[in-house]
């Protein structure tokens, strides 16, 4: 099969129907040559990373020239070499899709099967046309409907969304899967850190400096006595009680002596959530996007957290940060956690990366706790809270507010909502 893709702005309308279909070859057709032979790459690594191996070409046609793309889209259909010819109308310049409707309408195509193909993002559903000859010698338009939303192959990673727009991932964090026991880890943090999430960001930092103030060989930590106390500036004993219950740091009683508490942390994403004051929040939202169900399976088809992002691969280039990114299919969900204060420059951010990133099919979410909280010492006043309610509804990004007070059902049907 040979699949004809018209040369859509939009990254993800130029890959979905050669992950839909795997076609043998793919012949790219627009007016900017430049961009499509910039582009073409990363679609290739895709696909190749699925085992799809086509041969790819470019064909460029006049801009705005209707005749000249008649003209060029006829010759390239009648001297195809495959004999099976399917034109991806899911997206492509205006010109170009009314060019092709008058071929359809009057192309011979000797010898060729050709349809028209095309598919839902989405949804992930897709019509595959073809042209035949009815009884009375005229020609009909038949329709096959064709659902790829069970994801075993029209989907991206994470990963794979990224290099899509050009992009590509310099770090991210520690992943973990659907049933590990580092699930119940990040459940046992997030219910010390929901109780008081602005003490629990001040007392983390506490505790983080305290450690970090003595050697430690990698593995084993220390903790001198008189680090903790009732002060500002003090370890506080209730909550390091709390881990040290919990498992989540594990004292070595034989190397500990008088005055120094020898230590350490159970897990590398326990020794994080508790030197990164807003870890814990991150995991447990990525926790439960990981786990959220739906009848059919899971909703979302991957996940990532703590995402550095280089946009370009250009030294010196711009890079971001995303707290988590999930996938639904071929719909990103960029998600920003906020423990404590939220900034404005917070909004413009995530939408600036989700616009890049996202082929316009993106959502954006913004999770916090305590800073929508009335009841909270960290709440900025109604004033302060509600500008910036209106301005992530001005640019689309869904608010899940006071995560803190939520159930787990409660916070992964709101992700849910995210893609629905």
């Amino acid at each position: 099969m040979t699949l004809i893709e018209l040369y859509d702005r939009t990254p993800v309308e130029n890959i979905v129907a050669a992950l839909a279909l795997k076609p043998e070859k793919i012949i790219y057709v627009g007016s900017d040559s430049r961009k499509i032979r910039r582009s073409v790459p990363y679609y290739k690594k895709i696909l190749e990373g699925r085992g799809i191996r086509p041969v790819m070409e470019v064909n460029t046609v006049a801009k705005n020239d209707l005749e000249s793309i008649v003209a060029e889209l006829f010759d390239l259909i009648e001297s195809a070499e495959d004999d099976q010819l399917v034109v991806d109308i899911s997206g492509g310049d205006e010109s170009v899709l009314v060019a092709l409707g008058m071929i359809l309408g009057c192309c011979r195509a000797d010898g060729k099967n050709l349809y028209a193909f095309r598919i839902n993002v989405v949804s992930r559903r897709a019509v595959l046309y073809s042209i035949q000859k009815g009884e009375n010698g005229r020609k009909k338009i038949e329709r096959q409907q064709l659902d790829f939303s069970d994801g075993s192959q029209v989907y991206l990673t994470v990963e794979e969304n990224i290099t899509l727009h050009g992009g590509r991932i310099l770090s991210k964090g520690i992943n973990f899967p659907i049933g590990d026991a580092a699930a119940e880890d990040v459940r046992a943090m997030w219910e010390i850190c929901r109780r008081d999430c602005s003490a629990w960001n001040a007392k983390i930092g506490v505790l983080s400096g305290a450690v970090s103030a003595y050697s430690d060989t990698g593995k084993k930590f220390m903790l001198p006595e008189n680090a903790f106390g009732t002060g500002r500036n003090d370890v506080d004993r209730k909550l390091w009680n709390a881990f040290a219950e919990r498992g989540l740091v594990i004292i070595d009683r034989k190397l500990s002596r008088d005055g120094l508490i020898i230590f350490s942390y159970k897990n590398k994403i326990v020794d994080e959530c508790l030197n990164k004051s807003g870890s814990a929040l991150e995991y447990f939202i990525y926790l439960m996007g990981l786990e959220k169900r739906e009848k059919a399976g899971y909703v979302f088809d991957d996940a990532q957290l703590s995402v550095v992002i280089d946009w370009d691969d250009e030294p010196n280039g711009t890079s971001n940060e995303i707290d988590c990114i999930f996938m639904r299919g071929l719909v990103p969900v960029f998600v920003s956690c906020k423990n404590g204060d939220v900034k404005t420059d917070e909004l413009y951010k995530l939408d600036a990366v989700s616009d890049k990133f996202g082929s316009g099919y993106a959502k954006k979410m913004l999770v916090s706790t305590v800073y929508f909280d009335p009841a909270s010492r960290s709440y900025d006043g109604d004033r302060a809270v509600q500008t910036l309610r209106d301005r992530a509804s001005d640019m689309y990004i869904r608010l899940l507010s006071l995560a803190h007070t939520m159930t787990e059902a409660e916070i992964g049907e709101d992700l849910a909502k995210a893609v629905r």
